[in-house]
């Protein structure tokens, strides 16, 4: 009789005590969230795509829209860190040669320039959520809100705060 791989054993174990401790506390049962974009980097199309990853990735279209869904404890707790993940033309225009030969060498030399980013941060405190909305403001800076009575007001704030930063140059980050 043949052994299961150690990794497999691991994986299975973890996935038992996991089951375990979430099935015997509430506050760590799960729901579901869509995920949305705002995209107030200054350029239409600028962000093409992004990944809210906390438990589970779950992507998002940049030109806006909504995905379901990305999986939340149901109760914020201190400390709770996801990852972001996007990718962003530096160059966004919506001026494409219409012949489709000069369209395909376009979009390979086009993609070629995309920026592959990432940022981790904290989770704001929720109590009751709408969704995960991802906010991109210009110099690669994104910020997430989930509770639905912050997202009006934190939106609102970060509209400004990119209206501030239009036609200023991006510190260099390492």
């Amino acid at each position: 009789m043949t052994q299961p791989p150690r990794r497999l054993l691991l994986a299975s174990c973890l996935l038992a005590l996991l089951t375990a401790c979430a099935g015997g506390s509430s506050s760590f049962s799960l729901i579901g969230a869509p995920v949305r974009v705002y995209d107030l980097t200054g350029k239409m199309d600028t962000i093409l795509d992004a990944e809210f990853d906390f438990i589970d990735r779950m992507g998002a279209p940049g030109r806006g829209g909504e995905v379901c869904c990305a999986s939340l404890p149901k109760k914020w707790y201190p400390g709770m860190i996801a990852t972001v993940r996007w990718v962003k033309d530096p160059d966004a225009s919506l001026l494409y040669p219409t012949d489709p030969d000069e369209f395909r060498a376009y979009i390979k030399k086009k993609r070629a320039t995309y920026q592959r980013l990432s940022a981790q941060m904290e989770l704001l405190p929720y109590t009751r959520t709408c969704g995960v909305t991802l906010v991109f403001l210009p110099c690669d800076q994104v910020r997430v809100t989930i509770d639905c009575d912050q997202e009006g007001p934190l939106i609102s704030q970060w509209r400004q705060q990119a209206a501030a930063m239009k036609g200023k140059s991006c510190p260099n980050t390492p």
